[in-house]
């Protein structure tokens, strides 16, 4: 199988645009412009992308790793599907207002996938031809003076394009590291 490039753009925080063969990913990359102390996207970017303007428009796959603010906005999802064609969502576990997500969705005929992955489980699906999605429940990284944020559950995200493997934690605990013995085999 040929290699064909992959490119990856950093929208702020966590937020990132995957292209892979036409395809085009975007991995927690619609979160909230204020309640959290990370990151945001300037407005005019913000601006763009809920009017489908500009290099995030019409993605093909939308993957959120958690519910916190500043990897998830269900307001931000809600708008940016209001504006966008999508063929796929994967939701958070646990998150408020997945209902309203999964409304527009439905009526743009946007395949829904909300989380209900436990500690260690694991969800392994195609996304269209040469793409795999993996994800795995984890635990949040402890954030000390945040601790709160350690109660919420994380989705380890592994892209497979082509046979290439890309990890994206999430801010997932790495430790300690026999919680990835899932990927022992797997070159990422």
């Amino acid at each position: 199988m040929p290699e064909y490039p992959i490119t990856i753009t950093l929208l702020a925080n966590a937020g990132l645009l995957v292209e892979y063969r036409g395809a085009r990913i975007l991995i927690d990359g619609l979160f909230a412009r204020q309640g959290h102390p990370f990151g945001t996207l300037p407005p005019a970017v913000y601006d763009e992308l809920m009017r489908g303007e500009g290099p995030f428009a019409n993605v093909d796959h939308l993957i959120f790793s958690h519910a916190h603010p500043d990897h998830y906005d269900p307001v931000a999802v809600a708008q940016y599907l209001k504006s966008n064609r999508v063929r796929t969502i994967y939701l958070p576990a646990g998150a408020c207002r997945n209902e309203l997500i999964k409304e527009i969705a439905k009526a743009q005929g946007v395949h829904v996938w909300e989380s209900t992955l436990t500690l260690g489980q694991a969800y392994l699906c195609p996304l269209q031809s040469g793409i795999r999605l993996l994800l795995m429940a984890l635990p949040h990284m402890d954030m000390g003076a945040l601790g709160e944020y350690a109660k919420v559950d994380c989705n380890c995200i592994v892209l497979e394009l082509g046979g290439r493997r890309l990890l994206f934690s999430g801010d997932c605990d790495a430790l300690p590291p026999t919680r990835f013995e899932p990927f022992a085999q797997a070159e990422i």
